[in-house]
């Protein structure tokens, strides 16, 4: 790309033979066996002396109290068939949440699909691929959220830079347009003698800004170098076959109305000494002007 200026079941309830049945209602929870009226404690069976849920209500004479006993199971009951989420409060524990969760080992591990081809004049963002692989992992993403985020980050940024290229071109092609209708058969030379100025006294850094910027194709910005290069004409360092002395329409008629001012004795006294040759220029600079299409 160059400018102007730049070149993502529960079993089945049987039903009866004939007639519908309504679903039958899920069993009531078996009731807690009542602790003993008199406040005494419950000898715990021996096969269940080591389970850790019975274990922790029970004392050293293996007998629990029958109403912390209770009390739990109540609570058992009533947390049956929710669902259930401990949060995290820890970033180990949030990292052991993430891993479960399909979190890779590191931000490495990622698998990427690279756009098979970049758009032109662009080179694949590697530093923009390792910053999101290591926000991705850092922030506990599985590879299904990390492959979303990169398609939707580098597909969106190749879309603006097509279109920017676009606004170029076409930029482009509008100051060609803009130009030669004011510039006529003068364009070629003068757009020539703004890009030796660039050339001359730019720098690579300069050349990429105007291409990338799209100022390289502003007729305001080419004009201007087109001016200083005009002024420097002296200097050899632009003297370049390319670059035509053919003047713009509205310079012609400028000189010519210049010339006509200058010599008006002469030109409209046929026995000037002067006569003969000032009229012969006159004609040559009304001969300069462009022919008007047809």
């Amino acid at each position: 790309m160059s400018t102007l200026l730049t070149e993502p079941a529960a079993p089945a309830v049987p039903a009866a033979p004939a007639a519908s049945v309504e679903p039958a209602a899920p069993a009531a929870p078996a009731p807690a066996p009542a602790a003993p009226a008199d406040g005494s404690r419950w000898n715990v069976p021996e096969n269940l002396r080591e389970d850790p849920s019975i274990k922790k209500f029970m004392d050293d004479k293996f007998t629990v109290d029958p109403n912390v006993a209770l009390q739990s199971y109540v609570n058992l009951q009533q947390t049956i068939g929710r669902d259930k989420l401990v949060v995290p409060k820890s970033d180990e524990e949030f990292g052991k949440v993430w891993d479960a969760l399909g979190r890779p080992a590191n931000a490495e591990a990622y698998e990427v699909k690279r756009p098979e081809k970049m758009p032109e004049g662009v080179t694949y963002d590697e530093a923009g691929e390792k910053l999101l692989r290591n926000f991705a992992h850092q922030n506990g993403w599985n590879q299904k959220q990390f492959a979303n985020a990169y398609d939707l980050y580098f597909k969106t940024r190749m879309e603006e830079v097509a279109a920017w290229q676009k606004i170029v071109t076409d930029g482009r092609a509008s100051a060609e347009d803009s130009l030669k209708k004011e510039w006529g058969d003068a364009f070629n030379g003068n757009a020539e003698i703004a890009r030796s100025v660039v050339k001359e006294f730019g720098d690579p850094e300069l050349s990429q800004y105007l291409d990338t910027s799209g100022l390289g194709n502003d007729p305001r910005i080419i004009k201007l170098f087109t001016k200083i290069g005009k002024e420097m004409m002296g200097d050899s360092k632009l003297k370049d076959p390319r670059t035509s002395q053919a003047m713009a329409p509205a310079e012609i008629e400028a000189k010519i109305a210049e010339f006509r001012k200058t010599n008006e004795k002469a030109l409209f006294n046929a026995d000037h000494p002067d006569h003969k040759r000032l009229v012969a220029e006159l004609q040559t600079l009304y001969n300069s002007r462009p022919v008007a299409a047809a």
